[in-house]
Formats: structure tokens, sequence, C-alpha cells
């Protein structure tokens, strides 16, 4: 089995404890994550269009949405999917979320301000880190920002 195919097992198979991790009361990597981002979504100043990927439940693109932003989030897991969508209509925002890999979605030149990929990097290969960076560089506005964790 691949790396890629235990990362989406796993996941698939885990989606109520991330949601349970993202939404609990106390200390939560999580929230230190998305609080990281929104730190780099404020010091950016003007974004317009914001993409999560590896957006598991989906808090991080819903609370940009909620920022007046743009939000998308990608995640390859479908019961993440799942979560994103209960959650966003519970919060009452708009945020385009897509069932699939970033490596394979098809997303327009300099099309985001802002992309997040926190708890990303270590599910995949040094050669998907190498092509996941250049799939950045080529979606990032100029002057765009990749907060990677």
């Amino acid at each position: 089995m691949s790396q890629q195919d235990q990362t989406l097992h796993y996941f698939s198979s885990h989606a109520d404890d991330w949601q349970s991790k993202a939404t609990q009361s106390q200390y939560s990597v999580i929230d230190n994550r998305h609080a990281a981002v929104l730190e780099v979504i404020r010091r950016h100043g003007k974004v317009r269009r914001f993409l999560d990927v590896g957006c598991g439940t989906g808090q991080l693109a819903i609370a940009v949405a909620k920022l007046g932003i743009e939000a998308k989030g990608v995640d390859f897991a479908p019961g993440m999917i799942e979560k994103c969508q209960v959650n966003k209509s519970q919060a009452r925002v708009e945020v385009d979320f897509q069932c699939g890999s970033v490596f394979e979605c098809a997303f327009s030149s300099a099309a985001f301000d802002v992309i997040s990929a926190q708890g990303f990097i270590e599910y995949i290969s040094l050669e998907q880190l190498d092509q996941f960076l250049e799939i950045c560089n080529s979606i990032l506005t100029s002057g765009g920002a990749l907060a990677l964790g």
C-alpha cells in the first residue's frame, strides 16, 4: 500500500476524531495552526482568495470566509469533505470544498493570494513536496503567501 493510500485510509476512517479535535475547548494543535495562518492573512493585507490544502473538516476555510475572503478547501478524504459541508452549513458561510488530491486539481494561474498547507507535507514524499511547491508557485498571485506547516 502506497503512502498516499495509507494516508487516505487513515483520514477516511478518522474524520470523526479530527472533527472532535478541531472543536474541543482546550488547547488544540489545529487551533494553533489556524491562528498562525490567520496571522499570515492579517499581515498580508489584501487577501481576496484563499486555498486550504488538506482542509480537514474545514474550520480554517470557514474562518477565512467569515472575514469576507473567498475561500476554497481541498482534501482527498471524502469523510473530511462530508464534515466540511455540515460545518459550512452550520456556520452559514459560503466555502467551496472539493474532494480530491491537490496534485490532480485544476487551478488557474495566480488564483490565490494565500495558500495554507498545515499538517500536509508530512504525508507526502519529497518528490511530491517538490511538485506541490511548483503547483503553489504557479497558483499564487505575485506577492502571495504560502503558510506551510
